[in-house]
């Protein structure tokens, strides 16, 4: 907002005085206009007192955050592993990584694998090559994937998202199969629909608004129905953090319940 500021746009009349300092600093000094020109010379030091409130401020609020999440993980982490035991497979693969060799030896033994290491250099040195290109200009890049493209089927049917993602790859490689159903038969469900209220001529009501509406309402039902299920779980939670005496364990914990407790309250707050 301050080094777009032009007299045309008037927006130091309009925006500025109600921008708080905080947020923010100011362009006083040009702190603003070396953010996206550059220093004025390159042994010019960087003016980080200009930028000291608004980081320390920020910085605060992303801590809070961070701080929260740490709390919520350990309220629902012995609801979601021990009693619901529901499946991590991006974890497992730091596990698997992470994972000691009973031979001594300093690598795991899923990194000793023939098939680790062509996958490991493969993804390397794609990468590698095609960084030099951001430093060399006309460096030759290599087309990792296809290009994005959209296939029709019908005449108002949604097109389909049709390419080769490696991401996409390795992460329906590690997903189990419930889960991998349930993303493409709910995708085509919901093409289905759109095709359908697109020929019924719902104008009220498009296709697209109404899927995002479902998706919504079942991300609430899906939120509202695990926490009914931990109600048990939760009570425990609170009875531990109101009397740390009582019969709950929470040695095992990163922090124990009545610190996860008071640090959700206090982040909320």
């Amino acid at each position: 907002p301050y080094y777009l500021a032009t007299p045309e746009n008037q927006w130091s009349a309009f925006f500025h005085i109600h921008i708080p300092e905080w947020i923010a600093p100011s362009n006083d000094n040009g702190a603003m206009r070396m953010l996206f020109e550059g220093l004025p010379a390159k042994d010019d030091p960087i003016p980080w007192t200009a930028w000291a409130s608004s980081l320390t401020w920020w910085t605060a609020l992303v801590g809070a955050f961070a701080f929260a999440s740490l709390c919520m993980m350990v309220i629902l982490r012995r609801q979601w592993v021990q009693n619901e035991r529901l499946v991590y497979p991006l974890a497992q693969v730091a596990a698997d990584m992470g994972q000691g060799s009973r031979s001594g030896s300093f690598f795991p033994p899923v990194m000793r694998t023939w098939g680790f290491k062509i996958g490991l250099g493969m993804a390397t040195l794609g990468r590698t090559w095609n960084m030099m290109s951001h430093f060399y200009a006309g460096f030759p890049r290599i087309p990792l994937g296809t290009p994005s493209r959209w296939t029709s089927f019908a005449q108002g049917f949604p097109p389909l998202h049709t390419t080769i993602n490696f991401y996409t790859i390795g992460f329906a490689y590690l997903a189990n199969l419930e889960v991998l159903f349930s993303i493409w038969f709910f995708h085509f469900l919901a093409m289905w629909q759109i095709y359908i209220f697109g020929r019924l001529g719902i104008s009220e009501i498009s296709g697209p608004a109404a899927v995002r509406w479902q998706s919504f309402g079942a991300m609430c039902t899906l939120v509202g129905w695990g926490l009914w299920t931990a109600r048990r779980h939760f009570r425990d939670v609170l009875r531990k953090a109101w009397n740390p005496s009582c019969e709950v364990d929470d040695d095992d914990e990163m922090l124990s319940y009545r610190t996860a407790a008071t640090g959700m309250v206090l982040c909320l707050v």
